[in-house]
């Protein structure tokens, strides 16, 4: 298998289970305020049960992808330092052509 074949595959495996990442614990969540509801005889732990199961679908979906975003800041951070050290160098080298250039003049 191509390298890029699996890299297509993986991606699209990470967005199922962000998916199911979210759903899950919205469900289970969900079906248990229902059931509380009905136990309690009241109205309103379906949707408080609701809320804390899209809470806890985005905590495990920020969990999931911390991984994916920390190999990212670590690249954009080394870019950053090349690119940085680049700079450095440039300015050295205009402020060498400007001495040179005073010394002639």
């Amino acid at each position: 298998m191509k390298k890029k074949d699996r890299e297509v595959i993986h991606a699209f495996l990470m967005i199922t289970q962000l998916g199911l990442t979210f759903i899950t614990p919205i469900g289970l969540c969900s079906i248990l305020g229902y059931y509380l509801d009905q136990w309690m005889k009241t109205g309103f732990w379906f949707i408080v049960m609701f809320f804390v199961g899209v809470l806890a679908g985005f905590r495990n979906a920020y969990h999931l992808t911390k991984g994916f975003y920390t190999k990212d800041l670590q690249r954009e951070k080394e870019e950053q330092k090349y690119w940085d050290e680049f700079g450095k160098s440039q300015e050295v080298q205009q402020q060498g052509k400007v001495q040179e250039k005073g010394k002639k003049g």
